[in-house]
């Protein structure tokens, strides 16, 4: 039904790229404090290019537009929990910045999905910009 598959999609691709750092910066044990957020913290993160892929996979717009919003909620999701991890210093400053970054350039692509998906022409962004964090 589509030309090109949900892996040729720069948003899957990034979200991917998004999803193994998040795992990456989680190697903690079930006895750690920081368990239970890095199991939300990770499912988000794996929620976001698997909603991209079964938006792009759907055979009507609804539920495409349905998934991809599903998408953006989890990154939203992630974003907030990256920042409470980073905030109580289960991971670093620099490592959340990383992944806060690259969780914007998704956002961006998930948003002109979604437009694509609405019919709508490129537009501006969803949201302003986040600012940075710090080590509040």
């Amino acid at each position: 039904m589509h030309e090109r598959g949900y892996r040729d999609l720069e948003a899957w691709q990034k979200a991917m790229d998004l999803a193994v750092q998040c795992c990456r910066a989680f190697k903690c044990s079930p006895e750690s404090d920081a368990y239970v957020l890095a199991t939300l913290i990770l499912r988000a993160a794996v929620a976001v290019p698997a909603n991209i892929a079964q938006g792009h996979e759907s055979e009507t717009k609804g539920a495409a537009i349905r998934h991809l919003s599903a998408a953006a909620g989890s990154l939203a999701k992630l974003e907030t929990e990256v920042e409470i991890a980073q905030r109580v210093e289960y991971i670093s400053l620099a490592n959340a910045q990383k992944m806060l970054a690259l969780a914007e350039v998704v956002d961006d692509l998930i948003d002109q999905l979604l437009r694509s998906a609405q019919g709508k022409a490129p537009g501006p962004m969803r949201r302003d910009k986040r600012p940075p964090i710090s080590n509040n």
